[in-house]
């Protein structure tokens, strides 16, 4: 993975599935989250498009910008927005994978094969529902990402699938702006002196 922490963010100008132009320059001085999903019919990323639905509206109350890609038309994305219902952060259509290059998110056969254990995870999103007249438009192999961004678009730090499921959860991304949000020990041992 060539993106590591402390990297320049690719920078992207493209159209969101609302039609709104999704750019990665407005988040400057904001934290933000880039996600990259396998293609709208996966099951796996069906149950982590809809826990991020959930979670959304805290995570933009801690001024976190999400901006999440699925390697697949936009046709197909709004249809599978009939199923998942309107949701809180950008969503964009790459199915020619252009910003999945620029980030370098990798494809795996091992990953996806491996993804085949998460039986429970594929029962529980049968039983949540996937979306309809949806087919398979993505790489079969893709792995999921995220890139968590700083207010300078450099990556804080960045989260590879292993296997075809892997997705970031939400509690490690929590966990990140938390993390952004504590004082480092110096400042809070310049505020002591201070006092």
């Amino acid at each position: 993975m060539s993106l590591t922490p402390g990297s320049l963010a690719p920078s992207f100008d493209l159209r969101g599935i609302d039609g709104k132009t999704v750019r990665l320059s407005e988040s400057k001085g904001r934290y933000t989250l880039v996600s990259f999903n396998r293609f709208a019919a996966c099951p796996l990323c069906n149950l982590a498009v809809r826990e991020f639905s959930r979670k959304a509206p805290e995570l933009a109350a801690r001024n976190l910008r999400i901006i999440s890609f699925f390697e697949s038309s936009e046709e197909n994305l709004k249809k599978a927005l009939e199923t998942w219902g309107p949701l809180t952060f950008e969503l964009v259509a790459d199915p020619l994978a252009a910003v999945y290059s620029q980030y370098d998110v990798p494809t795996s056969a091992w990953g996806f094969t491996k993804a085949m254990v998460r039986v429970g995870a594929f029962v529980e999103s049968f039983k949540v529902g996937l979306p309809k007249g949806v087919g398979q438009d993505g790489s079969k192999t893709r792995m999921p990402a995220a890139f968590f961004l700083g207010p300078d678009l450099r990556v804080i730090e960045a989260y590879v699938g292993t296997d075809a499921g892997d997705h970031v959860p939400v509690a490690t991304v929590e966990r990140w702006l938390q993390q952004v949000a504590a004082p480092s020990p110096a400042a809070h041992h310049a505020r002591a002196s201070v006092g």
